[in-house]
């Protein structure tokens, strides 16, 4: 801190020299090769020279990565900031070497300021000085040079070997970002940083709740693009993350995970591998590693020009100790082509199924099943002057199974096609009063069967919204669903009258003797959210559920009534932490769920 103040004071007293000695903006001629400009003894400043532009426009960044190396580097993650002291070496993609007594970076600004003993390495030229800083974004450096006459030099687009001379500089160039009362959250001995991308830390110490940890190596992705944020793992009630290692366009990272659901697996390990670019992604992972069973998947995307795009998903399940020859496998596979027309858009998407692909010759059974399926979707059309919009969609399908897709009337079938259409009709936000509003929506769509039957699906939700003062807002959502499987004259034969045996009772279910393919569900849900502090968010829902055909125990539909609270609380200013856990009123004998979500974040 004290050098910062006296490279402040510095920055102050040859800012006052330089009104007195700016000139207009001009390069200064190269230094030969190996004619440094050094410090001791003090060089004559470069003679001016005219310039046909003297206000030359930088064409892009020059660099796209920077190692730094120091003996401490602190950073700060809430404020993404770094900061370095100690034999500072900062090298950029070009090759140009920048060394000092300190450093700091702003993230978020996206440049970096080196003061102290500065000494600059670019190709044919170097120079020494009191500081230096580069903006990242738009190509800029800014250098005080050591001579016997305070100058300020302005560098474009990394040309290092001609300087502009007495230009204008931003005022806060060579201001360090103020950390005052910010809590460090890692310190490193070297660091990579990908400006607007992403960091990597080596040697590092994190702390935590008043500890230091190792913490090896340690990457961070601060990316805008979105492809990053893909997700290929499922399950788990708590799970906490180690990204050790990455770069500009990927990272791997090992988790830890806890799941005491149904599943029961217990604690297990697990990795995932992201790959993001600015029209393509994908993402791998297996999951668990440690346990016989295994999940393999893949998630994948890229963009064809501005209106075409694939993706894909592919699954694998193992049967499977350690990395030996898998005793059983399973496949499935997603394939989907998306294409964008006018107002509107198409999907074609392929999926298929193989089972038991680790012993079978060929490796894949050419009658698995497979489906082919086309949909097309419109885009939102607003009525009029009314807070009315609608979507409307349709589609068609082929299924294909040559062990069978079931059975109607008694006959099997292998082979099926399916049409649909449908359409979305809801509101906007309508303000009913202060701060209370009304959103509704009705979705209906009928899709045909090659055999002779066709079913419709209508949903109907409606939802007023209250904000309660700044801190906390309730809703009050209700939403009807009817499907109906209509067969004609076949409509008994498909569903004859029953009263299946409830498993929790062992007693006849009579509310299915009057089913007759024609299901209702309904919910009324209560939502309350409250932020007493922007380190603490409280969610509270109680849902209402009356379905008919009625659940049968607990293996089929949804108990009559659910609660579930969840607290997600920051413990420190890197850390947060997120408990819920619902509630099932008693039904069948379950209260509390046997497990509760724990999960750690940023």
């Amino acid at each position: 801190m004290t050098f910062k103040l006296l490279s402040g004071a510095l920055f102050a007293l040859a800012l006052s020299f330089l009104s007195a000695f700016a000139v207009v903006a001009q390069p200064a001629p190269a230094l030969a090769p190996g004619a440094a400009a050094t410090s001791s003894p003090p060089a004559a400043a470069p003679e001016a020279t005219p310039t046909v532009n003297p206000y030359v426009m930088p064409t892009a960044a020059p660099f796209s990565r920077v190692n730094l190396d120091a003996d401490s580097i602190d950073f700060y993650w809430n404020r993404y900031v770094i900061e370095a002291n100690g034999h500072v070496r900062v090298q950029m993609s070009d090759g140009t070497l920048v060394t000092g007594d300190t450093f700091s970076t702003d993230l978020r600004l996206n440049r970096f300021l080196v003061a102290g003993h500065v000494h600059i390495a670019a190709k044919d030229v170097q120079y020494d000085g009191a500081a230096f800083a580069e903006n990242m974004d738009d190509g800029r450096g800014y250098f005080l040079p050591v001579f016997d006459e305070p100058d300020r030099w302005t560098f474009l687009s990394g040309n290092y070997a001609v300087p502009y001379l007495g230009r204008e500089i931003p005022y806060d160039a060579f201001m360090f970002p103020d950390t005052n009362g910010t809590a460090v959250f890692l310190n490193a001995t070297a660091a990579v940083i990908w400006p607007r991308d992403a960091l990597l830390f080596k040697g590092t110490e994190v702390h935590v709740l008043g500890f230091k940890a190792p913490g090896g190596q340690i990457y961070f992705n601060f990316s805008n693009n979105i492809n990053f944020r893909q997700n290929s793992l499922v399950g788990a009630a708590a799970d906490v993350g180690y990204p050790f290692a990455g770069g500009r366009w990927w990272y791997s990272t090992l988790h830890l995970r806890y799941d005491g659901g149904p599943n029961n697996i217990g604690t297990y390990g697990a990795f995932e591998q992201h790959f993001a670019w600015d029209n393509a992604y994908a993402v791998a992972s297996v999951n668990p590693f440690t346990q016989f069973s295994k999940q393999y998947n893949l998630l994948a995307s890229t963009k064809i020009g501005p209106k075409f795009q694939l993706d894909t998903f592919q699954q694998i399940n193992l049967s499977q100790y350690g990395w030996t020859t898998p005793a059983n496998a399973a496949w499935f596979g997603s394939f989907t082509a998306t294409t964008a027309l006018h107002n509107s858009f198409t999907k074609v998407v392929y999926n298929t199924y193989a089972a038991s692909i680790a012993n079978s010759v060929p490796p894949v059974d050419p009658d698995h099943p497979s489906s082919v399926e086309l949909d097309w979707i419109g885009f939102d059309h607003r009525i009029g002057l009314f807070p009315l919009t609608f979507r409307l969609r349709s589609g068609g399908a082929v299924y294909n199974d040559t062990y069978g897709l079931g059975s109607f009337a008694g006959t099997p079938y292998t082979n099926l096609w399916s049409t649909w259409l449908g359409g979305t009709l809801y509101t906007t936000s309508i303000k009913l009063f202060k701060d209370t509003y009304l959103v509704g929506s009705f979705d209906m769509q009928r899709t045909f069967y090659s055999l002779p039957h066709y079913l419709n699906t209508t949903t109907t939700t409606g939802s007023i919204s209250r904000l309660i003062g700044t801190k906390a807002a309730f809703s009050v959502t209700y939403q009807n669903v009817n499907a109906g499987d209509y067969a004609g004259s076949q409509q008994l034969a498909i569903y004859p009258p029953s009263t299946p045996v409830n498993p929790a009772t062992g007693l006849p279910d009579t509310g299915y003797a009057a089913f007759r393919g024609l299901a209702t569900s309904r919910t009324m849900s209560y939502l309350l959210s409250y932020t007493p502090r922007p380190a603490m968010a409280l969610s509270l829902n109680y849902q209402h559920y009356t379905d008919f055909p009625p659940p049968i125990g607990v293996i089929s539909g949804r108990p009559p009534n659910y609660f579930n609270a969840d607290l997600k609380v920051r413990l420190t200013p890197q850390l947060s932490v997120e408990v819920g856990r619902p509630y099932y009123f008693n039904w069948y004998g379950a209260k509390w769920a046997p497990y509760m979500l724990i999960q750690f974040g940023p």
